[in-house]
């Protein structure tokens, strides 16, 4: 039943992703660097996106902190992570 309405409701259609989402079709992108939350699923989309555009995790937040890479200042951090 969950599965139906899934599909009734659009969210498995590839062009309705694409149109959502340009960038994950885009290869060209300037995106260098991704923050993820600190759970399991961020943890594997962060493991898809880093094989598929070479996108590395630059840092790690939960509700109340962010932690980035010690070797970034929050300028280098700030331009890896901006679109």
């Amino acid at each position: 039943m969950t599965e139906q309405c899934i599909r009734n409701c659009g969210w498995l259609e590839k062009n309705k992703i694409i149109e959502k989402f340009p960038y994950l079709c885009n290869l060209n992108t300037n995106i260098t660097g991704i923050v993820i939350g600190n759970d399991l699923d961020a943890l594997l989309s962060a493991f898809v996106l880093k094989n598929k555009f070479n996108w590395n995790v630059v840092g790690i937040y939960d509700l109340e902190n962010l932690w980035f890479d010690k070797n970034l200042n929050i300028g280098e951090f700030k331009t890896l992570i901006k679109n």
